[in-house]
């Protein structure tokens, strides 16, 4: 028998055993069932037959049809499947930016800390120091006290906004921070002319940044508070280094308190605010800046709430001024500040020979220069705001306190220093 005919009598049988069982087997299937059919051979003879293709394609478009009808969604179920896709994809971006952002608050944080390390390295333990006479009785000897505070070196000021009273920007700050020296200095330059005096205390009394202590600042502040911190360093260093300048002047002291508005914290913190102060830094920055300069000293409160300076046999008290309430009462900050300094002031407080009941509080915070008689508050660099405009403060040019404290007679030549 030929193989044409034998081929012809194979493809016979597969397909009479196709049209009995059209549904049952696949061609790979069919092909092993059979003696010498392989399944390119059974689908070609299926494809030659019309008859058997259309037997075999009728069954295989029924099962597509059951097929798709299983698998196919209603409009509704592809529209909640469509909105919980969009919520996976946008679930997944904001997690992916979280994460972003988590990374670089570690990194921020690690940042921070170290920097906090490394200004405890360098501050160790703070001296106290105190002027004592340096000159023979015979001779007239003071000490010139320059009190700098409230200067807010970042935040904006317009001239439309306090009806063209004042302005303020970086530039502005910049420009009164060397006034601020040059000016002190030409005091000291016309007080040297009768009175020996070749110490000379700049007291940094806070609130140099203003910080991001309310929400409002975050928009008016040209920088944010640390990179704030570093620029008025900048400046104080400046100013430091044109004084040393002077070889009259002997030795710099320089107390130094952080403000209310140097806080990283959204509270203030009584024992611990120091630490979490950009201007507790930032002195202790500066004090590295001159560590090898044996003319000037610095002294950086930490928890005490002021600082206790005898110059001669005067006693001053230095702080910020935050600690002292003020509601804007008639009679102005003298009535809470004389109260806060009778309580610091009572005896029990005061029995140890060095600190002696002090005979004048120093501080800044009310942004205005007033001398009370046994206090002297402040002035500010930045000048008269809209915040001032707010809470009805009354206007004062941008002016910061000076004065002698002479050997023989106390404190004496109350003199602003203007930024003019």
């Amino acid at each position: 028998m030929s193989k044409v005919t034998q081929r012809s009598k194979l493809n016979k049988k597969i397909a009479e055993f196709v049209r009995a069982n059209p549904s049952k087997y696949t061609i790979t299937e069919l092909a092993s069932m059979f003696d010498g059919a392989t399944p390119d051979s059974v689908r070609g003879m299926i494809k030659r037959d019309k008859e058997l293709c259309s037997l075999v394609l009728s069954h295989y478009d029924k099962q597509l049809e059951v097929i798709q009808m299983a698998t196919r969604k209603t409009s509704k179920e592809i529209s909640v499947e469509a909105k919980l896709e969009g919520k996976i994809a946008k679930t997944s971006a904001e997690s992916l930016d979280t994460k972003r952002k988590y990374k670089a608050v570690q990194t921020e944080n690690k940042v921070l800390r170290q920097q906090v390390k490394d200004a405890i390295k360098i501050s160790g333990k703070p001296r106290s120091f105190k002027v004592a006479p340096r000159h023979s009785s015979k001779v007239s000897e003071g000490t010139y006290v320059m009190v700098a505070s409230d200067w807010h070196v970042e935040e904006t000021v317009s001239l439309t906004g306090t009806l063209g009273r004042n302005e303020y920007s970086l530039k502005i700050a910049e420009e009164r921070a060397k006034m601020f020296f040059a000016n002190g200095h030409r005091l000291l330059k016309i007080y040297q002319k009768d009175l020996k005096v070749d110490t000379v205390v700049v007291a940094l009394l806070g609130d140099f940044i203003s910080g991001h202590l309310h929400p409002e600042l975050v928009e008016t502040c040209s920088l944010p508070p640390a990179a704030a911190a570093l620029y008025c360093r900048g400046l104080l260093k400046a100013g430091f280094e044109y004084l040393l300048e002077d070889k009259s002047i002997k030795q710099i002291l320089v107390p130094c308190h952080s403000g209310n508005h140097g806080r990283s914290t959204p509270d203030y913190r009584q024992q611990t605010e120091y630490g979490h102060s950009w201007e507790w830094m930032m002195y202790h920055l500066l004090k590295a800046d001159f560590a090898g300069n044996k003319r000037i000293k610095f002294e950086i409160a930490d928890e005490a709430q002021y600082t206790i300076l005898p110059v001669y046999s005067y006693t001053l008290r230095l702080h910020h001024g935050h600690s002292i309430k003020y509601g804007g009462g008639v009679g102005g900050i003298t009535i809470p500040v004389n109260k806060a300094i009778a309580q610091w002031s009572k005896p029990a407080q005061w029995e140890d020979e060095v600190f002696k009941t002090p005979s004048l509080d120093v501080f800044g915070h009310f942004h205005q220069r007033l001398d009370g008689g046994w206090f002297v508050c402040n002035g500010s660099m930045i000048g008269y705001n809209q915040y001032a405009m707010a809470i009805k403060a009354g206007y004062q040019r941008p002016e910061q306190a000076s004065f002698i404290i002479d050997r023989d007679r106390g404190k004496t030549f109350d003199s602003p220093i203007l930024f003019i």
